[in-house]
């Protein structure tokens, strides 16, 4: 990681198959070693009530936190290089990627499967992976307003 970065840390499920995989695929293509990651039930944990479910992933840059496919493409445009593409997704609407997102999301454990325990790192991994502290979470409401989201 460049010195003085802040990292950027990604909460997925850990006992989604197709959110393991996706963690997994971010350390391979990690150059930069930008990426820390948790789990949302060390999450849950850490903050002593359920913050939030399995059925989205967090994404927290520089204090700031974002969910569903904004996430995703964050982390995917933080890569670099030929994935720097996937800023064209940003000219679909939020509304239909994260209808997108919610139908993989609540269809991830049959289409995917489901894992009772965690993956087995490396010890060369082990720094990527961190337990957060509540008062590292204080920017993060479970309540707020998400972008495009409707009143009422």
């Amino acid at each position: 990681m460049v010195e003085n970065a802040m990292p950027l840390i990604v909460y997925f499920d850990g006992e989604c198959l197709l959110c393991n995989r996706f963690v997994h695929f971010l350390i391979k293509h990690d150059k930069g070693d930008v990426f820390r990651f948790s789990t949302v039930q060390d999450l849950n944990v850490s903050s002593g009530t359920a913050m939030v479910d399995g059925d989205t992933v967090l994404l927290e840059q520089n204090g700031r936190f974002f969910e569903q496919s904004e996430a995703v493409l964050r982390m995917l445009i933080a890569l670099g290089g030929a994935w720097k593409l996937f800023k064209l997704a940003w000219c679909i609407p939020a509304f239909l990627r994260n209808w997108v997102y919610r139908w993989v999301a609540r269809n991830r454990f049959r289409i995917f499967g489901r894992t009772a325990y965690c993956s087995v790192m490396s010890p060369a991994l082990r720094h990527k992976f961190i337990i957060p502290s509540k008062e590292a979470l204080g920017g993060f409401d479970k309540h707020a307003k998400r972008p495009g989201e409707m009143d009422g």
